[in-house]
């Protein structure tokens, strides 16, 4: 299971670290950021859910055998968001608590659809679209 894990952080990260250097723009990049976390969970489930749905302290211990270490997908998002703050087109706030409230609302959607059979897939993907339109919105400066 640890092995899975492992694979499934390592695709995640690399799809993570992709979106975040496909952009200079720091808006565009929180966005898609935002977009390659989702269509993660949908193309992966089963790693998704053993990732994020479960709670599993592998990330604090030495890879397993084979494995390097995963690449720090909360520090990118960390660093997209400040990017966004010092370019002056997000509010200036915690930008650690900024992140976290970005990764838990996804991740609410994304387990959610999991979850909630009323949620379909489709719907899951356009909440996704229409939260970090209304992210964007709320974090510009006043």
């Amino acid at each position: 299971m640890l092995n899975v894990a492992y694979e499934g952080f390592k695709t995640f990260g690399e799809r993570l670290q992709a979106a975040f250097s496909s952009t200079n723009e720091p808006v565009q990049r929180l966005r898609v950021l935002g977009d390659a976390y989702a269509r993660f969970a949908f193309d992966f489930p089963l790693h998704y859910r053993l990732m994020f749905m479960q709670r599993i302290e592998m990330l604090e211990a030495e890879p397993p055998e084979g494995h390097e270490r995963v690449i720090d997908s909360f520090g990118l998002l960390l660093e997209a968001v400040k990017l966004a703050m010092d370019a002056g087109v997000v509010e200036r706030r915690d930008p650690r608590a900024i992140s976290a409230l970005l990764w838990s609302a996804l991740h609410g959607i994304v387990s959610l659809s999991f979850t909630q059979p009323i949620i379909t897939r489709a719907e899951a993907e356009q909440l996704v679209a229409w939260h970090l339109q209304l992210f964007e919105r709320g974090l510009r400066p006043e």
